[in-house]
């Protein structure tokens, strides 16, 4: 490896490279890898390679190989614990072979490797440094294999630890902020060190103002002392839960459960608080739920079905499925609506049967009345106490075209935005950054909150030249203009390397002209190395000083000037067509022979050192390099000996190009007729199809076709004809006739005095390349169209001049152009102003902020705008706040939809008191079990941990998959919702309604699946008293519309009033109100019927004899 000097000048270098190298990889194959690369490049170590110990297999499997060890023994080998290498693993002894072959235990004893060291690598593997010599190594050889197997060892100690520390932190993340509960972490003073995202949307402090306070704070009234006692007996380790009012940061007060135990970490008794919303819990009635429920249900499709015949049927209902009037459907079953015998099916397996166990059902079915149109509904189903069952339908078509649409346009977007190929970023047209994606942050250091709102020629792609910031500029400068940018850019990476990006920065057109502009660019490193690689390849054959010559059937095809000078003639042409053996002596002729072309024959490439004879009779030493290209053209490169060490790079640039060259290559001759060519290699025949003997002697016009471009032609004509280098981009055919498009660069090749002599073309398949960018404009149209019509505009204050100004876009949407910050002021609704008084007077101790607030338009409709503002200094103008204005007034909408249809669900819903809370691995087997778990379903948290969740279903449910297929649906669509029975640990079934989702980390890493059961035995016992009071009650029990009308009386009107209470339905009831009682009656109704509860006592006069 190195002999004594030299050791001794490159050993420490090398192993100071080696460590900074292994420090920066990021990954176990990453240090591998370098460690093999770091033995050829710095210790002339080219045959190594590394083995990782496999317990499960109990084998040494190959994790990293060396280029040269790949090219002596092929694929390195899956090694037993009883070979070399693994007996150096399992005595944890290093041990060097100067004869492989004689060694006891080798593994194969035909390896072409004879001399080894072997150094284990503790509690991973092992490392190999070979030799093709016997006796190739000394015993500092031996020394630096285990120093650098010591830097291995060391580098992958610290990944390990690394991805032990990250998954450790990750979980514990998942579990802390993906918890739907509040948790405070509070120290033993009682100061707040830690709370989730769910203790702020609980409390309606943000993260840092609770982690200022103490958790009296949050109590209405608390007794400090008392408080300190009972804190400190939790601190002691005695659990406790409790129930207390805390007061919200809008001091408005709720119900909350208080759940507390004593945690401890690096030795530091902590309190761990888990606080639950139980004010719903307590103010739910079981008349409310009931009276409610109906009334809001009411907007939906309502039907009374006896024996499956319809006995009532509201408008809405019979409207939802395409008849002109109730009477229609009365008297007919439900299978009437409904053609699909499947759905019919379906709903009589799922539906009838849950009601008949249940006494209700709720799902999806797919209406289609006969003649009519098909559409989707959610059913709700509840049979009565005397079997009639109520039926409430809700048709959910455009519910469903909406969520379809959505998710089509969010696959778009995301498509575009998130391709991890390309590096995308959207700006304001002033330069402003409002978006990056991941694969852009992965080449900077900054956070993304760094970036957002800065200029983005600030960001760390930019910041390295001055000259590319103006660039830049200027680039996003004409694309505000309008104009379609394309640029080409040099960035160095976060480990200091450069990197090559191609890209365009696009314009994105609204109604007022351009609102925003796009910039993705794409990395093309690889294919700009290289390029630069063949410049210096074309660069490397003009200039050599190595003899470079071309053999075919022993022949001299080609021969530079070089090797001619070399072996002493005048000119190429007194070697072309001779024989090789006229340079050398009868003696080395055999010589060569004998040893070089057996190993060319059998490996394809012989390096050697020989003496040439010149015709002069004078020898010289020389190095000689020969190498057989695809079983083709012998390539023979040969040095001056005493000139080795200075041109071995350029040798091995050569060597390199010609034998492991991935782009077609090819030689012309310009001083013959019509500029044939004379040589091609294998990427030549591998990209075009036409073998060598195709090619040879034909022009490269061969390759053109119908389509190719005659300007492209044009151009490489007139560089050919004048002498010059030149690119161009051709559409080429192959032999098969297929297209493909061809990167074509020429370079003129001159003789000492400037007489042209050869072209070399190098051709690079640029196919995929070109279709990637024809994809990439249709993704940029359809990033258009999604970022269009956003209703976003932009205002600027500006602090020295108090002068505000809006753009057309807000201009238009509010009616309103104020000049002045009073003005804008008195835009703002009332209740906002003070707050945003107090925000904007706040702007110069913050540079940025962002809010939500109401503004009057000119039409006086109230209009929600979101803005996001930041302050921009500026020497000539002073500083100016600029900020983007979206108007989110539908957004606000449909938050108050959600919020309401939440609302209506929590009504419905059972009450939450008990409910259970499980953790599934990605397998569906419990992982975590709690208490509320232990007490619904008997089974002990030892019983339960590892026992499939499919158990807790019955067995028929277990047979039909639905546990697997809910776990599906939940990692599918985000989350899944079941309701039905459960079985517990002593058979006995109960109903539930469970809820999974999937749990990940911000990376993205699965974590497996969360599940919370509720237990509806209470719900649903209530319901049944209800429903039976109400059937019941000796007391008269309606429910009326809006104008008094009639939807619901209970059986107790025909004996109290003696009117049957279908006779009643949809009737006044001010008619049935005594003359005298009316008017006061109805006051007291419309005045009240906005939601507010009212009893009067009031004449009714009866149908009979009362």
């Amino acid at each position: 490896m190195s002999d004594g000097d030299t050791y001794t000048e490159h050993t420490p270098a090398g192993l100071l490279e080696l460590s900074s190298e292994l420090n920066q990889a990021g990954s176990i194959e990453d240090v591998s890898v370098v460690a093999v690369r770091m033995l050829d490049l710095n210790f002339d170590a080219p045959l190594s390679a590394i083995w990782e110990y496999d317990e499960e297999g109990n084998e040494l499997r190959p994790i990293a190989e060396s280029t040269e060890a790949q090219a002596v023994i092929g694929d390195a080998p899956i090694l037993p614990l009883d070979s070399l290498a693994g007996r150096v693993y399992r005595q944890n002894r290093p041990e060097a072979f100067d004869d492989v072959h004689e060694a006891d235990g080798t593994y194969n004893s035909d390896t072409p490797i004879r001399s080894e060291i072997l150094v284990p690598i503790s509690g991973f593997g092992v490392l190999s440094v070979g030799a093709t010599e016997v006796d190739a190594f000394t015993e500092k050889d031996s020394e630096l294999a285990k120093l650098v197997a010591s830097n291995l060892e060391a580098a992958i100690s610290r990944i390990r630890r690394h991805e032990e520390l990250q998954a450790e932190r990750d979980w514990t993340h998942t579990l802390f902020e993906g918890s739907n509960d509040a948790i405070f972490i509070s120290d033993s003073d009682a100061n707040f060190v830690q709370v989730n995202q769910a203790a702020c949307e609980l409390t309606g402090y943000e993260r840092e103002e609770l982690l200022s306070m103490r958790i009296p704070d949050l109590h209405e009234e608390v007794d400090l002392h008392a408080y300190r006692d009972y804190h400190a007996q939790i601190l002691a380790g005695e659990p406790a839960t409790t129930d207390a009012k805390l007061l919200r940061s809008d001091d408005s007060k709720i119900d909350v459960e208080f759940s507390n135990r004593r945690i401890e970490r690096d030795g530091t008794a902590y309190m761990h608080t888990v606080a639950r919303d139980v004010t719903e819990q307590r103010e739910r009635r079981r008349r409310l739920e009931s009276f409610q429920s109906a009334i809001e249900n009411a907007s939906d499709g309502i039907a009374i079905l006896e024996n499956e015949e319809y006995t009532y049927v509201d408008q809405t209902h019979a409207e939802m499925y395409g008849f002109e009037d109730q009477d229609e459907l009365l008297g007919q079953t439900w299978r009437d609506l409904y053609t699909d015998a499947v759905e019919i099916e379906r709903i009589e397996d799922e539906a009838l049967s849950a009601l008949r166990s249940d006494g209700e059902w709720r799902g999806t079915v797919t209406a289609s009345p006969e003649g009519k149109r098909e559409f989707p509904t959610e059913l709700s189903l509840t049979r009565l106490e005397d079997d009639r069952i109520v039926c409430v339908v809700r048709d959910v078509s455009e519910k469903y075209r909406r969520q379809a649409e959505l998710r089509e346009n969010e696959r778009r977007f995301e498509s575009v935005f998130e391709d991890p190929e390309m590096l995308v970023a959207l700006l304001e047209t002033d330069g402003e950054t409002i978006e990056v994606n991941e694969t852009a942050l992965n080449y900077v250091s900054n956070d993304k909150s760094d970036i957002l709102g800065e200029p983005f020629w600030e960001g760390d792609w930019w910041s390295h030249s001055s000259d590319l910031q103006e660039d830049l500029k200027n680039w996003i400068e004409r694309a505000a203009a309008g104009e379609y940018v394309s640029f080409q850019a040099e960035h160095p990476d976060q480990d200091g390397d450069s990197r090559f990006m191609t890209g365009t920065i696009r314009p994105v057109t609204g109604e007022s002209g351009v609102e925003s502009l796009v910039i993705s660019s794409r990395d093309i490193t690889p294919r700009e190395r290289r390029r630069r690689e063949l410049e210096t390849f074309q660069q490397a054959v003009e200039d050599a000083k190595d003899g470079f010559a071309i053999l075919e059937d022993g022949e001299y095809t080609y021969i530079d000037d070089t090797h001619v000078d070399m072996y002493g003639f005048d000119g190429t042409d007194q070697l072309l067509g001779d024989s090789w053996r006229m340079l050398y002596d009868e003696d080395e002729v055999e010589r060569l022979e004998s040893e070089a072309f057996p190993v060319l024959e059998s490996e394809g490439h012989w390096r050697g050192k020989v003496t040439g004879s010149r015709p002069d009779g004078t020898t010289f030493p020389a190095d000689l390099s020969l190498t057989i290209i695809d079983e083709g053209p012998l390539v023979c490169t040969v040095r001056d000996q005493t000139a080795q060490r200075e041109r071995k790079r350029e040798l091995e640039l050569k060597e390199q190009a010609i034998d492991s060259s991935n782009v077609g290559v090819m030689i012309t001759d310009p001083q013959r007729e019509d500029n044939p060519i004379e040589y091609v290699n294998k990427g030549f025949t591998d990209i075009t199809g036409y073998q060598e003997d195709d090619a040879l002697g034909r022009n490269p016009r061969f390759l053109q076709g119908p389509e190719t471009d005659p300007d492209e032609i044009s151009k490489l004509r007139e560089a050919i004809a004048a002498g010059e280098p030149v690119t161009v981009e051709l559409k080429n055919y192959r032999k098969d006739g297929s297209e493909y498009w061809n990167r074509l660069s020429v370079t003129p090749v001159t003789d000492a005095d400037g007489t042209l002599s050869k072209f070399i073309g190098i051709q690079q398949d640029v196919t995929g390349r070109r279709q990637r960018t024809r994809s990439l404009a249709e993704q940029n149209r359809k990033l258009e169209l999604v970022l269009s019509g956003t209703d976003t505009g932009i205002a600027e204050w500006s602090l020295e001049t108090d002068q505000i100004s809006f753009d057309d876009t807000l201009v238009d949407l509010l009616g309103h152009d104020p000049d002045n910050y009073e003005e804008f002021v008195q835009i703002v609704a009332p209740e906002d102003r003070d707050r945003v008084r107090d925000s904007l007077e706040r702007v110069g101790d913050i540079n940025d902020l962002s809010a939500d607030f109401r503004v009057i338009d000119a039409n006086e409709q109230t209009r929600w705008i979101h803005t996001d503002a930041v302050l921009i200094p500026d020497d000539e103008t002073g500083e100016r706040l600029v900020a983007i204005a979206t108007d989110i007034t539908d957004q606000k909408r449909r938050i108050r939809q959600i919020q309401q249809e939440r609302k209506r669900f929590e009504i419905l819903s059972e009450s939450l008191e008990e409910y259970a809370f499980v953790l599934l691995d990605d397998d569906g087997q419990i992982d975590s079990w709690n208490d509320g778990a232990a007490d619904i379903f008997g089974y002990d948290e030892e019983t339960a941990i590892g026992m499939p969740a499919a158990e807790l279903h019955p067995e028929q449910d277990q047979k039909r998959g639905i546990a697997d297929r809910l776990l599906k649906q939940a990692s599918l669509a985000g989350e899944s919702t079941h309701e039905g029975q459960r079985v517990r640990q002593d058979g006995s079934s109960f109903p539930a309604e469970v809820s999974y989702v999937p749990l990940q980390t911000e990376d993205g890493v699965f974590l497996g699946y969360g599940m919370v059961i509720r237990d509806l035995t209470n719900q649903r016992q209530q319901r049944r008293r209800t429903e039976r009071f109400v059937e019941e009650s000796v007391d008269v029990v309606s429910i009326l519309d809006r104008d008094g009308c009639f939807t619901y009386l209970s059986g107790s009107a025909e004996r109290v009033l003696g009117y049957d209470p279908t006779q009643l339905n949809q009737e006044s009831v001010f008619d049935y109100i005594h003359p005298e009682d009316r008017e006061r009656v109805m006051e007291a109704f419309f005045r009240r019927r906005g939601g507010f509860r009212f009893k009067r006592s009031a004449r009714v006069p009866s149908n009979g004899c009362g």
